[in-house]
């Protein structure tokens, strides 16, 4: 068979477009299912001892992680284990897709969890200096503090990484700005996402409303019930009359929180590529060539861990390592193949539309379409998201002032039923998923300058020049 460069350059010059056409979809086909198998393969091991050294630890798995654990090696073992049929392989597809699905909905619990840790982990930060015996340096002035951060921001001549270091500043800045400030702040920076199309602004309104603390997914209590008894009980609690020992103890719960998302988001991050390279698999068995000796390898390392998996049998054994030297190099020149195809396979479906439809290769078409999705870069890419087209789909003035206007009134009143600690949290927190609201020296200046000079409380002031002077630091 040709390779998939020679096929293009062929449908490109429109020679023998029907046989191409077949041998194009046959190629990326092959490329994918051994790219996938290999990648889940090699991931699976990972999977295996990253969940193994956390029962050995005795960690507490909530139910939902444990029920994605145990779906992902079932449907690992029914890849290596039962036979290949139609049925099955609609069984295997509409399993992967669910699955994906329930993985997407836990990372958003995740998200909104990790949101929440995130806001009082800020206000943790800025409280700590009050039990401590240190606070501002000696000789410490506002002015000087100002001069070295303009000399940090403006040490670097890239326009891209001097805006994402104002962000990283500002966010860290006490945080002193008037409410109708704020609020003209929101409203300008989603002004410019008039003429945009509307999942844009979707996407940023999801983005404010998770950072801010107002998301809260159906099923997030239930699905993580330690987690979510920490931020709305230990951390929902008093913060202004806070003592030494409460501080501690919210401190403690503050490193484990951290400790159990980040393993419960590493578990779905590479549970969902799993799924995603098994969902590939799936789409591609009817068409792909399989290399023998290839296929044997990942299927006896799939066994050996689905095997391991049931007994729970400790670490890998050594020899199946081995196997692992079969697959050296492969993955690399299956994706090369996959990609140089995928760059020109919507141009191809768009320029043979009709001839796929009379040829019957607009089934793997489409199925390609998905194995597109599912090997990009976006893990979590919605597979059958329905996109609005023409003026449908594009946010004119009127809706974004709408939607502005209802987030708008939103926040004002969380912001009025949370801790004045916590509600600057979420306004700094707010301010860096817009548009730079300061766009030139003079404005950055300014901001600097007033938010040092309005922070009259010396514990908090102390703490935020503590991780301004640090950020300084590490970029010399």
């Amino acid at each position: 068979m040709s390779d998939v460069y020679t096929i293009i350059k062929r449908l490109e010059k429109g020679k023998q477009v029907e046989s191409n056409l077949a041998m194009f979809a046959n190629s990326m086909m092959t490329n994918a299912s051994r790219l996938s198998h290999i990648r889940f393969t090699l991931n699976f091991s990972v999977f295996y001892e990253r969940v193994q050294e956390e029962l050995e630890k005795k960690t507490d798995f909530p139910e939902a992680v444990t029920d994605i654990v145990n779906r992902v090696v079932t449907l690992a073992n029914g890849l290596v284990e039962l036979p290949f049929s139609g049925d099955g392989m609609e069984r295997d597809v509409a399993e992967a897709d669910e699955l994906r699905n329930t993985i997407i909905q836990q990372m958003k619990y995740l998200t909104a969890l990790s949101d929440r840790f995130t806001i009082y982990e800020y206000v943790m930060n800025r409280m700590e200096y009050r039990f401590r015996e240190d606070k501002l340096p000696e000789g410490y002035q506002d002015e000087d503090m100002k001069e070295q951060l303009m000399q940090y921001l403006l040490a670097d001549r890239d326009r891209t990484a001097m805006q994402l270091k104002t962000v990283q500043v500002v966010e860290q800045l006490p945080m002193r700005m008037a409410k109708g400030r704020f609020f003209q702040i929101l409203e300008d920076g989603l002004s410019v996402y008039k003429g945009s199309e509307k999942k844009t602004v979707e996407e940023v309104l999801y983005m404010i409303r998770t950072c801010s603390m107002m998301e809260e997914p159906e099923g997030m209590k239930e699905a993580y019930p330690a987690l979510y008894q920490e931020v709305s009980g230990v951390f929902g609690g008093d913060w202004d009359e806070m003592d030494r020992n409460t501080f501690q103890e919210r401190l403690e719960h503050m490193k484990s929180g951290f400790e159990n998302l980040n393993l419960f988001t590493d578990l779905m991050l590479i549970s969902q590529e799993l799924v995603n390279d098994l969902y590939v698999i799936f789409l591609s068995r009817p068409y792909a060539m399989a290399d023998l000796s290839e296929k044997e390898s990942c299927e006896a390392i799939i066994k050996e861990i689905c095997q391991d998996f049931k007994a729970s049998a400790g670490p890998l054994p050594a020899d199946l390592f081995a196997k692992f030297e079969q697959l050296e190099g492969v993955q690399e020149r299956c994706y090369e193949g996959f990609a140089a195809g995928d760059a020109k396979l919507l141009d191809i479906q768009e320029r043979y539309h009709d001839l796929l439809d009379g040829l019957m290769l607009d089934k793997i078409y489409a199925s390609l379409a998905l194995i597109s999705k599912l090997l990009s870069n976006s893990m979590f890419i919605e597979l059958n998201e329905k996109e609005e087209t023409g003026e449908d789909g594009i946010a004119d003035d009127a809706y974004v002032e709408q939607v502005t206007h209802t987030l708008a009134e939103e926040l004002r009143g969380h912001l009025k039923q949370v801790p004045k600690g916590v509600g600057r949290a979420i306004m700094a927190k707010v301010l860096t998923a817009l548009p730079l609201f300061v766009t030139n020296y003079q404005e950055v200046e300014s901001y600097i300058k007033s938010s040092l000079e309005s922070c009259t409380d010396e514990a908090e002031k102390a703490a935020c020049v503590e991780i301004l002077t640090q950020m300084i630091r590490d970029e010399a």
